[in-house]
C-alpha cells in the first residue's frame, strides 16, 4: 500500500500540528484525511486492549463511534498508514544522540520527552527492537503491527502528546537506509550506557576490532564510538573528552590496517571480558551471526555448529504430502512449514476421537508446533493462510469458530473451552447459568509466538502450567474463588511462528526445564524460493484434497492399535527415542517418544485407518527426526543453565583460561561461592571445562585456572 502522488499533494496541506488542541474526534478525522490509519485506545492508556486491533481500519464516518469519552488516538505504523514508521527513542542516550544519526523530520512526544518519536515514510520497513543487556528497551523501529500514541492523547502519567513545531515535513527514506541509521544510533546509545570510568583505550581497541571485522567501515566504526563517548559523559572534563576522541581517531585506522595485513588485533573476545554481554547485543542489532570471539579463542574451544536440518521424503506421504505438493509451488514458504501446519490443523479439527492408550494414558493428536525462521524473511507466516483456506472448506464450522490467537493467560485459554455452569435460581430450581463451550477443540494460531513466550515470564501468570496440562489432554481448571472455570477433556493445539533470535531470547531456562519447551515440536524453516509476482494457487483444483480430508475427518476413530508389522519397528524406535540427551538439547527433546507417537496417530487417521502401520511410523519418525535436528541446530551445546552457558562462552573466549577471581568478576561479584561452585561443577560434569592448579614462584596458595574443553 502506498500514498499516490495526488494523495501526497493533498496531505501536505494537512499538517499534523494543526490537530494540537483539537478534540479527539476532530483529530482522528484529520489523521484519516491525511491517509493514516487510526486505532482507538482507552483514555489514559497506551495499548488498545482490543483483540485484533491490528486489523481494525476506522473510516471517517466511524470516528464518532470509536473516538468518544476522551479516548486516546493511536496511529497504525507501517503499511496501513502508507508506510509511515516511527523511530521510538526510549532512553536518555538515544534521545541525546538522535540528531547525529537520524535525518531531520517531523517529531512528536510528550512534555518530558518532546522529540522521542521521529516519523518517516519508508516502504517495506520491518519492525525491529533494540534492547539493552538488562532487557530494557533502548529504541524501536515501529512498523506494521505496531502503533504509537499521538496528539491529543494523554500518557498514563497525565502528560499530553504533541507534534513538534519545527516546520519540518515527514522525510521519505529507504527502508535499508533508515535501518542503518537506527543501528548506528542504537549501538552508540548501548555503548554509552556501559562505558566505565576508566579503561576506555582498551574498550576502543576491542570495539574497533569487533565492528571492523564484521564489515562496518572505518567511518561508521569511528562515528559510533565518538557519539558513545560524548553521550557517556565526561562530567565537564574537556581534557578527558578530547583525549578519548583522539584515541578513537588513531585506534580505528590502526586496527583497520592490522586487519588488512592479517596482523593480530583484539576484538570480540576482549570486548566480552571488558563489558560482558555487549558484543552479543551489538551482534543482534546488526544481525551478525557466527562466532563472536574473533578467533581469539583457540579453534579447539570453539562451540560446535550443527547444520540446518533436512526433511526425509517419508514425511511427505499420504494426505499431508498431497497438501504440500499442491501448495508448495505457489508460495515462498518452506514445505516443512506447510507440512506441519497441515498436520496440526488436521489433528485439532479431528478432535479426541482417535487415540492410543498406553499404561492407562490416552494419547491424542493435539500438537504444539513452533515454526522457527532464522530471520523475519524466512516466510514463516506464508504457510498458514493456504492451509487454513483448505481446512476452511473441508471443516468450515471448525475453521470459523475454533481457531483463535492471543495467548495471554491460563484463565483466558480455559475460558474459550469452558464447561457449562449450573446453579439455582431464586425459586430453587436448577438452571443453566453459563452454556459454556460445547466444542472442546481449539487451535491457537500465533503469528508472533514470542509475545506468548514473553507472557510466561510475568510473575503469577498461569499460561505455562495451563498449556502443559492442555498438551497432556487433562481437564483444566482455575482456582479462583468467585468465578472458577473448568474445562473437561479439552483438545487444544498450538501453531506458532517465531524467529530463532526471539526463541533463544524468550524461552528461558525454567520454561525449557519445566516441560513447556519439550511439549513443542520446534522446526527450522527458511524461504524456499522467490516469487516476485506470487503463485497461481487460486487456479488450482482443490476438490480432490478437500474430498480426501472430509473423508478422513468423518472417520469414526476410537481406540487405535499397532499393526502386527509395526510393533517390532516401534520397539526399536522406542529404544532410540528414549535415550538420554545432554544439556538444553536434551530438555527440549525429552518427549521424543510421545511426540513421535502423536505424529504416527495423525498419519494413520489421515489415511482413514485405526491401525498404525509401518508407513505411518516411518513418516512420523521422519518429522520427529527433522524437529530433533532443528533443536540441535538451534540450541547446540547450550547447557540449559543461563549462568553456566555465560561462563562457558567466556572460557571459550579466554585461551589463557580464567581464574576464580576473573570468574567472580564476570558475574559482577554477585554470586556466592557455593553458587559459583555449582556452575563450575556443572561445566565439569558435562565435560565442557576443566581446572588446573599451579603454585607461583613465591609459593603460597595455589592458583586455580579454568579452561574450556574441546
Amino acid at each position: 500500500m502506498t500514498i499516490h502522488d495526488k494523495d501526497q499533494e493533498r496531505t501536505r496541506e494537512i499538517e499534523p500540528t494543526s490537530f494540537v488542541g483539537s478534540g479527539t474526534t476532530k483529530a482522528a478525522a484529520g489523521y484519516i484525511e491525511r491517509g493514516w490509519a487510526v486505532v482507538p485506545v482507552p483514555a489514559g492508556e497506551k495499548n488498545p486492549n482490543r483483540q485484533g486491533w491490528q486489523k481494525l481500519r476506522v473510516g471517517a464516518e466511524e470516528v464518532p463511534r470509536y473516538f468518544k469519552d476522551g479516548r486516546n488516538i493511536g496511529l497504525h505504523c507501517g503499511e496501513p498508514s502508507g508506510w509511515l514508521v516511527d523511530v521510538d527513542l526510549d532512553c536518555e542516550e538515544a534521545l541525546k544522540l538522535a540528531g547525529r544519526f537520524l535525518r531531520p523530520t517531523l517529531t512528536s512526544g510528550r512534555q518530558s520527552t518532546p522529540d522521542s518519536h521521529w516519523w518517516y515514510y519508508a516502504q517495506e520497513t520491518e519492525y525491529k527492537e533494540f534492547k539493552d543487556i538488562d532487557g530494557s528497551v533502548i529504541m524501536e523501529l515501529r512498523s506494521t503491527g505496531h502503533h504509537t500514541l499521538v496528539s491529543p492523547s494523554k500518557h498514563p502519567s497525565g502528560e499530553s502528546y504533541s507534534w513538534s513545531e519545527s516546520g519540518l515535513d515527514i522525510e521519505r527514506v529507504g527502508a535499508a537506509s533508515l535501518l542503518f541509521d537506527c543501528r548506528q544510533l542504537a549501538s552508540a546509545a548501548l555503548i554509552a550506557r556501559h562505558l566505565p570510568g576508566g579503561g576506555r583505550h582498551d574498550i576502543c581497541m576491542a570495539l574497533s576490532g569487533f565492528m571492523l571485522r564484521r564489515g562496518l567501515s572505518e567511518e561508521t566504526t569511528a562515528n559510533i564510538q565518538h557519539a558513545a563517548w560524548d553521550a557517556g559523559g565526561f562530567a565537564g572534563d574537556h581534557r578527558a573528552r578530547d583525549a578519548a576522541h583522539k584515541d578513537i581517531e588513531g585506534i580505528v585506522p590502526d586496527t583497520a590496517a592490522k586487519l588488512r595485513d592479517d596482523k593480530r588485533a583484539t576484538g570480540g573476545g576482549r570486548l566480552e571480558e571488558l563489558i560482558p554481554g555487549l558484543r552479543g547485543k551489538l551482534a543482534g542489532f546488526w544481525d551478525w551471526s557466527g562466532r563472536l570471539d574473533d578467533g581469539e579463542a583457540t579453534p579447539a574451544t570453539a562451540p560446535r555448529e550443527y547444520p540446518f536440518p533436512v526433511m526425509d521424503d517419508a514425511a511427505y506421504r499420504g494426505t499431508f504430502g498431497e497438501i504440500v505438493e499442491t501448495i508448495a509451488p505457489h508460495t515462498e514458504a518452506d514445505p516443512v512449514a506447510i507440512l506441519l501446519s497441515a498436520i496440526t490443523f488436521f489433528g485439532n479439527s479431528y478432535g479426541r476421537r482417535g487415540y492410543v492408550e498406553i499404561s492407562g494414558t490416552r494419547h491424542h493428536g493435539n500438537l504444539f508446533v513452533g515454526i522457527v525462521g532464522d530471520t523475519a524473511r524466512a516466510r514463516k507466516g506464508t504457510s498458514l493462510s493456504p492451509v487454513k483456506n483448505i481446512f476452511g472448506t473441508a471443516a468450515p464450522e471448525w475453521a470459523r469458530n475454533r481457531i483463535v490467537s492471543g495467548l495471554s493467560s491460563g484463565e483466558g485459554l480455559i475460558n474459550v473451552v469452558r464447561d457449562a455452569v449450573e446453579g439455582e435460581n431464586k425459586d430453587g430450581d436448577t438452571v443453566v447459568l453459563d452454556k459454556g463451550v460445547p466444542d472442546k477443540r481449539l487451535l491457537v494460531a500465533e503469528g508472533e509466538l514470542s509475545q506468548g513466550l514473553k507472557v510466561l515470564r510475568r510473575e503469577g501468570n498461569t499460561l505455562s502450567p495451563t498449556l502443559r496440562n492442555a498438551w497432556d489432554g487433562g481437564d483444566l481448571a482455575t482456582l479462583t474463588k468467585n468465578t472458577p472455570l473448568r474445562a473437561t477433556e479439552p483438545h487444544i493445539s498450538v501453531l506458532g511462528h517465531i524467529t530463532s533470535t526471539e526463541l533463544l531470547k524468550h524461552l528461558v531456562e525454567s520454561e525449557a526445564a519445566n516441560g513447556f519447551g519439550n511439549r513443542f515440536l520446534w522446526a527450522c524453516v527458511r524461504r524456499s524460493k522467490k516469487l516476485p509476482f506470487g503463485g497461481e494457487l487460486s487456479s488450482v483444483d482443490m476438490s480432490p484434497i478437500i474430498r480426501g480430508l472430509r473423508s478422513a475427518l468423518d472417520h469414526a476413530g476410537g481406540r487405535m492399535s499397532f499393526a502386527p508389522e509395526a510393533r517390532g519397528i516401534w520397539v526399536d524406535m522406542y529404544d532410540s527415542l528414549t535415550e538420554d540427551r545432554p544439556g538444553m538439547f536434551g530438555m527440549i527433546t525429552a518427549r521424543a517418544e510421545a511426540q513421535t507417537l502423536r505424529l504416527a496417530i495423525l498419519y494413520a487417521l489421515a489415511a482413514g485407518s485405526n491401525e498404525i502401520r509401518s508407513s505411518h511410523l516411518a513418516s512420523a519418525h521422519a518429522v520427529w527426526g527433522y524437529c530433533e535436528d532443528s533443536a540441535l541446530h538451534l540450541f547446540g551445546d547450550q547447557l540449559g543453565d543461563v549462568d553456566a552457558d555465560k561462563l562457558l562462552d567466556a572460557l571459550r573466549g579466554s585461551p589463557g583460561g580464567m581464574t576464580r577471581t576473573g570468574i567472580r568478576d564476570l558475574f559482577g561479584r554477585n554470586k556466592k561461592p557455593e553458587d559459583l561452585q555449582r556452575i563450575l561443577n556443572l561445566l565439569e560434569r558435562a565435560g565442557k571445562a576443566r581446572s588446573q592448579s599451579a603454585v607461583g614462584e613465591a609459593g603460597g596458595r595455589p592458583t586455580e585456572t579454568w579452561f574450556a574443553n574441546e
